[in-house]
């Protein structure tokens, strides 16, 4: 009793202090003792606190973070709880009631709940380790200690939530993560050193309990290795799928769905042509057009929902692009593509080889398009049917054209497989001619769908109590929105915003005439947000001001802005030196202000105008509205980036980073985006400039921040100057000011300005290179007049020659080149200007340098690329100047024809081969070969018909031949292709078999039909496959094992049984023993299948073997007897099993002959450690090796259970065995 005592003065002293810290009253005092459990607080904060409402967005992802970190205090303060305690959570009411008063102390402040999330998120490591640490008897003095952690999570939560109070957001996070705050940081320390006491304590639980404990660390470390590999896998997945691309349009479908109403489009779903389009057969596209406001959106986020709903099995997929007007700068074929493969990557739990290969190759690099079409290919092809829907397709018909090769590579991907494509848009004419009028089907809101809407507003108080104004207004809007989701929207809004009956029945006659007299909706748009702005300058000034602010950053924006940053951006204040916290606006005051225009997504937390129509009203209108929207924006952009946090400069290490970007949300947006801001009115903000860029602490870290988007390891870009900035982002006005300055500064005849003009950032970068990669020709012609260095080298691929050619920017190439650009100064042909214009530029840009002379071996190489981009004019144009046919590639497209082949690039191979191209290399590799693994049967074709040979051999292990690379990939009328013109059906490679091997493993029935057909070798295997049948059984093949079970295959060739049985396939394996396979056939390191099933613990089945006959005492020559193997790692229950069933307590590992002078040494005296070298020393003697039964094995490996099951079984304890002697010896030898 006395130490319960002792515990509970040590937490009641804890709340005292936290109450004197937190001034808490009475009342507050009894809530505190009140809330019990995380279910308590969450409904105390739903019923009592109506700020915690409004933040609806987010509020299950805090209370989540929250919960995950309390789990832990309830389950420990549970275990560790007095006798006569209350409640058995009395350690955790304190801490969830501590919890409710940090909420309340966040008020209505959005990014208040976004510290308290992270918070939590810190604590959560903490009771993670406590909950790794308790899991046996808790003892006293650690249940004191657990006491004592507790006590420190208090005084954080008291502290956390004083700064909290203070609403200086800045300030709590410097405490928090930065240990800007003493209480807070000595609060953790403590945390620290109470956690290193609990190592200690629970060491000594370890020790005391250590036969135990060694027994279940033998059995985690038999797994270990497993455990290592199966992280390890899972890691590399997680960051392929990162690498593959940075596009996720997950949460935008989730933000959609959670909008939708339910059995909104149910219509739709019915119709019959999208029916034949879902359960169709082969390629299929439905285009289904709207006019604007009509819910396109709205239905493609249903039909992928269905479509997830409804697929019936894992070979089909469902994949969507959500294209944007406001995401115009990364909306691209390779963004939007590369968010495709990442969603089938995310929906696989293993990455496939093809995409692996590509990753590897590019060493994480980024991959280029012709990669990622690649890597879609071969997923496509993974596919019984994979269906793609594209939402506002019309959307991305940006200067690039974007939304044509979007359709061309989509073009590309159906001719792979069986892909179903869905496409919303606009009916625009450059769209529409693209499809068949048979493929296209209309969007409209049905009459049922706009009343499901209407029928879920919150009207307010006043109209719903007035059922029929309510009917009327429902009535009033379904029939002037006439199917336009959008137009209800709207209508719906300036409802609400009115006060009087009279007002309201007005209005609804108002959009009733417009909706009968209008003849185009740009004019019945117009109207509807007129009739919005309209209520907008109806508000307070100060309202006006912050609508009208908001409005402009949104819709000038390059991207998207989460409502962190906008509040962050409405805060700027011209002619302050930071950003003061007490102006930042909430999110839901910037909502309410603008009067329906914005939205908040739930679940991206970002804020985005109510729809694409919005943005082009105000491009019509804002001229009018908010003339200076583009000049003060780009004020604020500067004013905050010469803030004098940025003045110290960049970090190095990225903690560093991530604490300035918490503290200033808006940085990582304005550090990419400022220029363009700027640019528009560049003549009217040099001052201001000029003022950020006279720092170089501060252009370094807002250059650093800029470029660390594609380097998330830490900082980058150290030692920019404001020039490098200014030629990079293309300001040639500032470029000229810079230039201008410190051409006034120098006395030293300007070698310090030639000095800054050839600078280089860390990354080898000069201001010239910067200008000449993006393209910005008058800068570079300035930079050059002004004495830059044409010819300085950045690194093997780095010249402003180089950055030209690789932004493919053919005026400031003739520039650099009139200006005497080297174009020799690559370091070796992969990187020299042939090679790179080859790769990024165009024809002429080609021929310009080849008119300058080049050597054989760039020469060559460019063709290589050519062939590989499949650019058939430049493949021409280089075999005109002499390019070789023969460069030597890696991987499998080795020569120009072979990665031609291997892209499907038919024209340049025809071209090849007129002109004498060779089809295969000394190593094996050919150009048939490269066809095939692309699965490319008119290249198959072509080169057949061309003379290429059939059966190519080389000397390489991991090299294919045709045959098995067309087997591969299950391709029948690849394989019947190459079988009617020779092809070897036995070829063999030394990794991988025969053809008929790599079928049956990947389960190609048909393929292994044909093969056998042919005449395969049904028994024959490589080094590292098995048969045919051991790999089908192996893989769990069903149909392919019958075949080739009822087609002769040796059951026991390889032992199938145990492939079967290792793999869990136990129809397979009854299959294969009712056709006569041998239970007891040794395999691998084992002696039977008994053995394996009996080193891996499978108690079911090893039960089961031992049912269907299983010897349980068999061995074959060295490898252990199932009794051995399960004695060895501690399977008691299998090893009382066997036992029961027959199996020989004594018996040696296996049955090779035993040492005949062993029975002289049974009786003797007892061995001693230092008796070791003797031992060792006669064995060497004999020369024999001798084997160790099941007492042995479980001594030696610590398995103390076991060993006492065996000596109850009647295990001799003194029988010699193996290197040690007896199992004593054992013991002693392998214990530590």
């Amino acid at each position: 009793m006395s130490e319960n005592v002792n515990f509970d003065e040590i937490w009641e002293e804890a709340i005292e202090t936290y109450h004197a810290t937190t001034k808490r009253t009475t009342p507050e005092r009894e809530v505190f003792r009140q809330i019990c459990d995380p279910e308590d607080l969450r409904n105390h904060l739903q019923e009592h606190q109506s700020q915690f409402k409004s933040f609806t967005s987010s509020d299950e992802k805090i209370l989540n973070r929250v919960n995950a970190a309390i789990r832990p205090f309830m389950r420990l303060s549970e275990r560790t709880s007095t006798s006569h305690a209350a409640s058995p959570f009395y350690l955790a009411s304190p801490i969830i009631g501590a919890t409710l008063f940090m909420f309340q102390a966040a008020g209505d402040i959005a990014q208040s709940y976004k510290y308290v999330e992270e918070l939590f998120g810190k604590l959560e490591g903490y009771t993670d380790r406590l909950d790794e640490y308790i899991k046996g008897e808790v003892s006293p003095p650690l249940k004191k200690n657990i006491v004592k952690v507790f006590a420190c999570f208090l005084k954080i939560l008291a502290c956390s939530e004083m700064i909290m109070k203070t609403k200086k957001l800045k300030k709590y996070t410097k405490a928090l993560f930065l240990g800007h705050d003493e209480n807070i940081t000595k609060a953790f320390d403590e945390l620290e050193r109470l956690f290193e006491e609990e190592r200690g304590l629970v060491n000594a639980i370890v020790l005391a309990t250590s036969q135990q404990i060694k027994k279940d660390g033998q059995k985690i470390l038999l797994s270990s290795e497993a455990a290592q590999i199966e992280m390890e896998a899972k890691q590399l997945r997680e960051d392929i799928i990162q690498w593959s691309s940075s596009t996720n349009f997950t949460a935008q479908y989730y933000d959609y769905l959670e909008k939708r109403q339910k059995d909104t489009g149910t219509w739709f779903l019915e119709d019959p042509k999208f029916k034949a389009w879902v359960g169709g057969q082969g390629n299929s596209t439905l285009f289904c057009y709207g006019s604007p406001g009509a819910g396109k959106t709205i239905m493609a986020t249903t039909v992928i929902d269905h479509l997830e709903r409804t697929r019936k099995s894992n070979t089909t997929s469902v994949a969507y692009i959500y294209c944007s007007y406001t995401d115009g700068v990364s909306q691209n074929p390779s963004t939007l593509i590369s968010a495709v493969l990442r969603q089938l990557l995310q929906s696989r739990e293993t990455v496939p080889d093809a995409v692996l290969g590509v990753y590897e190759d590019k060493e994480k690099g980024r991959p280029l398009y012709q990669d990622i079409m690649d890597m879609m290919k071969s997923m496509v092809r993974e596919h019984e049917v994979l269906y793609l829907v594209i939402d506002a397709l019309d959307e991305a018909m940006d200067k690039n054209e974007t939304y044509a090769k979007l359709l061309n590579a989509v073009e590309e991907l159906q001719e792979e497989a069986n892909l179903r494509v869905f496409i919303t848009s606009r009916s625009i004419p450059e769209i529409t001619e693209r499809f068949e009028p048979d493929s296209m089907l209309e969007i409209r809101a049905s009459r049922e769908d706009l009343q499901q809407y209407l029928d879920h507003v919150s009207w307010r108080a006043w109209i719903r109590r007035d059922e029929n104004l309510t009917a009327q207004i429902k009535n009033g809007v379904a029939d002037a929105a006439d199917g336009m989701f959008l137009l209800a929207c709207l209508y719906v809004q300036w409802v609400q915003g009115l006060t009087r009956r009279k007002e309201i029945i007005k209005s609804l006659e108002v959009i009733s005439h417009e909706s009968r007299e209008r003849s185009e909706f740009d004019r019945v748009y117009d109207q509807a947000y007129a009739l919005t702005i309209q209520r907008i300058e109806g508000q307070s000034p100060e309202q006006i001001k912050l609508a009208k602010q908001a409005i402009s950053w949104i819709s000038y924006a390059q991207r998207q802005l989460s409502s962190t940053e906008l509040c962050s951006a409405l805060a700027i204040e011209l002619e302050t030196d930071d950003l003061d916290e007490d102006n930042i606006p909430s999110i839901e005051e910037v909502i309410s202000v603008c009067m329906g225009l914005v939205v908040l997504d739930k679940h991206s937390e970002n804020v985005r105008l109510v729809h694409y129509t919005t943005q082009e009203y105000l491009e019509r209108t804002r001229c009018k509205w908010i003339p200076e929207a583009e000049s003060e924006i780009a004020s604020m952009c500067l004013t905050y980036l010469a803030y004098e946090a940025f003045r110290d400069g960049g970090y190095t290490v990225g903690r560093d980073i991530d604490a300035r970007i918490q503290n200033y949300p808006l940085l990582p947006y304005l550090a990419q985006s400022w220029a363009v801001h700027v640019l528009m009115v560049e003549d009217q903000m040099l001052h201001l400039a000029l003022r950020f860029l006279q720092y170089d602490g501060s252009v370094n870290a807002v250059a650093q921040v800029a470029e660390r988007k594609g380097h998330p390891g830490g900082g980058v870009a150290m030692n920019t100057t404001a020039l490098h900035l200014t030629s990079r982002l293309g300001l040639y006005l500032l470029s000229k000011e810079l230039l201008s300055s410190q051409m006034g500064s120098n006395e030293d005849g300007g070698e310090t300005r030639i000095s800054q003009l050839n600078a280089k950032d860390d990354r080898g970068r000069t201001p010239l290179m910067r200008a000449a990669r993006h393209g910005h020709l008058a800068i570079v012609k300035l930079l050059l007049d002004s004495g830059a260095d044409v010819n300085v080298q950045g690194g093997p691929n780095v010249n402003a020659l180089l950055c030209a050619l690789q932004g493919n920017h053919r005026e400031v190439v003739d520039v650099l080149l009139n200006r005497n650009a080297n174009i020799h100064a690559g370091y070796w042909p992969a990187n020299s200007a042939l090679a790179t214009a080859t790769n990024y530029g165009s024809p002429t840009l080609l021929a310009r340098l080849l008119d300058m002379g080049t050597d054989d071996l760039n020469l060559d190489r460019a063709l290589y690329l050519a062939a590989e981009r499949g650019n058939l004019e430049m493949v021409q144009l280089l075999l005109a100047r002499g390019a070789g046919l023969e460069h030597d590639g890696a991987g499998p497209g080795a020569t120009p024809l072979m990665v031609a082949s291997l892209h499907n690039h038919e024209a340049i191979v025809k071209v090849l081969i007129q002109k004498g191209a060779k089809f295969y290399v000394n190593d094996g590799r050919s150009a048939l070969t490269a066809a095939t693994i692309g699965g490319h049967l008119n290249i198959v074709r072509l080169l057949l018909k061309s003379g290429a040979p059939v059966n190519v051999h080389g000397g390489k292990d991991y090299i294919r031949p045709a045959i098995a690379e067309a087997s591969e990939l299950g391709d029948k009328k690849l394989v019947e292709r190459l079988l009617a013109h020779g092809a070897d059906v036995g070829a063999w490679s030394v990794n991988y078999g025969t053809a008929l091997v790599i079928a049956s493993a990947k389960g190609y029935l048909d393929v292994v039909e044909v093969l056998l057909d042919a005449g395969a070798d049904i028994d024959l295997y490589g080094r590292l496959d098995g048969s045919a049948l051991y790999e089908a059984s192996s893989h769990g093949h069903d149909a392919v094992v019958r075949n080739l079970l009822a087609k002769g295959a040796d059951v026991n060739g390889g032992n199938p049984l145990l492939a079967a049985l290792q793999n869990g396939h136990i129809g397979i394996a009854d299959l294969l023993r009712d056709h006569g396979a041998n239970i007891d056939a040794p395999s691998g390191h084992y002696s039977s299948a008994l053995s394996w099933a009996s080193s891996e613990g499978k108690a079911k089945l090893v039960r089961n073997l031992l049912d269907y006959g299983a010897d349980p005492d068999m061995a074959h020559g060295k490898f252990p007897r199932p009794l051995q193997a399960a004695a060895a790692y501690g399977h008691d229950q299998i090893v009382e099993l066997l036992l029961d069933r027959g199996a020989h307590v004594d018996a040696d590992e296996s049955d090779e002959d035993q040492d005949s002078d062993e029975s002289e040494y049974d009786e003797a005296e007892e061995f001693l450690p230092q008796k070791a070298q003797f031992w060792d020393r006669y064995e060497t003697e004999k020369g024999e090796k001798r084997r160790a039964s099941a007492l042995y094995k479980a001594a030696k490996n610590g398995m103390l259970s076991t060993v006492q099951l065996l000596i109850k079984k009647g295990a001799r304890v003194n029988a010699r065995r193996g290197r040690f002697g007896n199992a004593l010896h054992a013991a002693l030898n392998g214990c530590p």
